[in-house]
């Protein structure tokens, strides 16, 4: 018999991967540019990241892109392709 409990745990991996990587990410920029991002505006999806912020912000991530990616990569065993 099909068990909807089964089914639905793979779906609370995804939720629990994506808070991990939006925790670790305003993380590595707070320690990276002094930066205090929010949790809801960030959102990740196929393995990109997507930051929700003013052009001024986005500007001084994408100057560390890099080395933001390169520390996320360390600490996280996912796939995380880029930052947009």
């Amino acid at each position: 018999m099909f068990n909807i409990n089964n089914y639905l745990k793979k779906f609370t991996f995804v939720e629990n991967k994506d808070k991990k990587v939006k925790v670790l990410l305003i993380e590595v920029v707070k320690n990276s540019i002094n930066l205090n991002l929010e949790e809801k505006n960030i959102s990740l999806n196929n393995n990109i990241i997507y930051i929700k912020a003013s052009p001024a912000i986005k500007s001084l991530i994408f100057i560390k892109k890099e080395n933001i990616l390169s520390s996320l990569r360390e600490k996280t065993d996912f796939i995380i392709k880029d930052i947009k």
